[in-house]
């Protein structure tokens, strides 16, 4: 199958990144109380990183089970797609009372039509093994920006400043 050493290396950078993330966080926040910022952050790029290893095994399993290549990349695409739409749905709903950074705002734009461009190749406008293969790559790109973004976080938050100073 094609693009499968791409797939196992997207998978690898995914986990490594969901095993990374887990251990800075832990010990950067600790037990401490987390803001609905932190968490949504967290959840953003907990749900992007493995969202990502997940989907890099799709297409060759699909493939085992049908045979057919073209099909196992729709099929992996529209899932891809399901995933996508279910991870924005629930990032608008943890925004809630939270203020977009500019960078977050620019993601979710660049979301949406990630996600009208994974739709189109479902449908054979496009591409389905390209697509799919920027479409995880996009949902690592999201994990790794909301860890920056969960990294700065308390330089902007001077509550959370004087917390770590005490």
């Amino acid at each position: 199958m094609e693009h499968q050493e791409f797939l196992r290396t997207i998978s690898e950078v995914a986990i490594t990144l969901t095993g990374f993330i887990g251990i800075v966080v832990a010990l950067k926040f600790g037990s401490s109380d987390w803001s609905s910022r932190t968490i949504m952050q967290f959840s953003a790029l907990l749900r992007a990183s493995i969202a990502a290893s997940l989907l890099s095994f799709v297409p060759y399993l699909l493939f085992q089970a049908t045979g057919l290549e073209e099909l196992s990349w729709r099929l992996s695409a529209a899932l891809l797609a399901s995933v996508m739409a279910l991870n924005i749905a629930l990032f608008v709903r943890d925004t809630k009372g939270n203020k977009l950074t500019g960078i977050q705002g620019v993601m979710f734009i660049g979301g949406f039509l990630m996600l009208t461009v994974v739709i189109l190749s479902v449908f054979k406008v496009l591409d389905s093994s390209t697509v799919f293969l920027f479409g995880v790559v996009w949902q690592i790109t999201v994990g790794v920006n909301n860890f920056a973004l969960l990294l700065i976080s308390d330089t902007r938050n001077p509550e959370q400043i004087r917390k770590i100073q005490s």
